[in-house]
């Protein structure tokens, strides 16, 4: 990955912050570590995500820059990542959410051999990610403003391993809900099919109304790509496996992990079946098929030890200007001093970490119209050889 220039704001005032440095940059938008102060010694620390500047003067993205921390706002719990402030500076529209001391899944997939992990780790992230997602579609206290129709959630659509935080403490978080869209129990559509393809469920790859089962499709994918190191629809191109995903055509997770537990391996493929209704009902029943799964304390010690040496010193220049500020506690983070390998707590598909592998930046903001197109392609291809087949 090509170094990234620090930006002039490195260890300037930014509103209310301190900017300390820069954790990533995006499509869109670039993430920055910071410190707030207040009375008393009082002291903050955040992710600042700011737009970048090509974006600052588009009114459609600000809107949406803007509507993202609204949904964000709504969400409380120990699951999802929280939003904590939200405004503009000088004409540079910003959000700050919490402070995770830690790496994303993508980072910690790839630290390990085979880029999978035990069965008993896949256990922990699968039922903390559920009821991240049980809390996002049905939040308490969501509603639709009074002169629409009452918000059930929202659903988030872009869950995928780089949009799953995991700190030193042993925490799973869900971040990133940048494409994310309120479930309000009408039937519009979306002009443009947002998310990455190989964790996109059918129905929005076919541009449908979604529903919170759509996340349960892309954790799915994410679980058994955790479990078993490879992902359960590969094509090797987005038509491919649009293809693949429309058919349900997967490898047998319990072939590819046979000492991983029965019941977990049919919990998983329950959730990559392209028929929404053979999938779980909602996240909250799919945490109670999980309650037999739930893992011992010992693996959340491992999986903290696991994070805690995926951690980096901070990178050389950037050593003193943290020192400046750790004799202050900082309040605002999940667990004090971030590590500079944490990824960007991105927008989704307008700002995509750069530590998201190449296939993840695919797709990710894809013209309704052209994706149908392709699906058709596909479909099409599909019916010729059953014809062709029918003939011999």
């Amino acid at each position: 990955m090509p170094e990234v220039e620090t930006p002039e704001w490195t260890g300037e005032e930014f509103g209310p912050y301190r900017v300390l440095r820069r954790l990533g940059m995006g499509g869109m938008a670039e993430t920055f570590e910071a410190v707030r102060f207040g009375p008393g010694g009082f002291s903050q620390r955040v992710c600042l995500k700011l737009v970048l500047p090509f974006f600052r003067n588009d009114p459609d993205f600000v809107r949406l820059f803007e509507r993202e921390a609204r949904l964000a706002a709504k969400l409380r719990h120990s699951n999802i990542v929280g939003i904590i402030d939200f405004g503009n500076v000088d004409g540079t529209p910003y959000m700050a959410l919490e402070l995770v001391d830690g790496v994303d899944l993508r980072a910690l997939l790839k630290s390990e051999p085979d880029e999978r992990l035990p069965h008993d780790l896949v256990e922990l992230m699968a039922l903390e990610l559920a009821q991240g997602l049980a809390h996002a579609h049905n939040p308490s206290g969501v509603s639709g403003g009074g002169k629409t129709s009452e918000v059930r959630g929202i659903a988030h659509r872009d869950l995928s391993p780089s949009n799953v935080m995991l700190s030193v403490e042993g925490e799973v978080l869900l971040t990133d809900f940048g494409v994310a869209k309120a479930m309000d129990g009408t039937n519009r559509k979306q002009s443009d099919v947002k998310g990455k393809v190989p964790y996109m469920s059918p129905e929005q790859l076919r541009n449908e109304v979604v529903d919170g089962r759509a996340d349960l499709f892309s954790l799915g994918v994410l679980l058994f790509e955790a479990l078993a190191g490879q992902r359960p629809y590969d094509g090797g191109s987005d038509p491919a496996t649009i293809l693949l995903i429309l058919q349900g055509e997967h490898p047998s997770l319990q072939e590819l992990v046979p000492d991983a537990p029965e019941g977990l391996c049919h919990v998983i493929e329950s959730l990559i079946d392209p028929d929404r209704e053979k999938r779980p009902i909602s996240a909250s029943a799919l945490v109670e098929q999980l309650d037999e799964f739930a893992p011992s304390p010992r693996t959340r010690r491992e999986l903290s030890r696991m994070v805690g040496a995926l951690r980096r010193e901070p990178m050389e220049g950037e050593a003193g200007l943290l020192d400046s500020y750790r004799s202050t506690p900082g309040t605002g983070s999940r667990s004090g001093v971030v590590s500079s390998t944490l990824p960007a707590l991105s927008t989704g598909s307008e700002g995509l970490s750069d530590d998201a592998e190449p296939e993840e930046r695919k797709g990710l903001h894809v013209n309704a119209s052209a994706l149908l197109a392709i699906t058709i392609v596909a479909i099409m291809l599909v019916g010729i050889f059953l014809f062709a087949m029918r003939m011999v």
